[in-house]
């Protein structure tokens, strides 16, 4: 393998250590039905579509 091979290799791992928490975290927010960030964000379009919340 060349350098390039091992930087690619070692830029997918460490990409994929950062992510693990925070993605980690807002799972669990999710299954536990506390409130996200996302969800506020993104409220006022899911009530305007006609298949929005329950």
């Amino acid at each position: 393998m060349i350098i390039n091979d091992y930087l690619q290799i070692s830029f997918y791992f460490i990409t994929l250590l950062l992510f693990a928490k925070p993605l980690g975290v807002y799972m669990a927010n999710v299954y536990e039905n506390c409130p996200v960030l996302i969800n506020r964000c993104f409220a006022p379009i899911e009530l305007a579509l006609p298949f929005g919340r329950d």
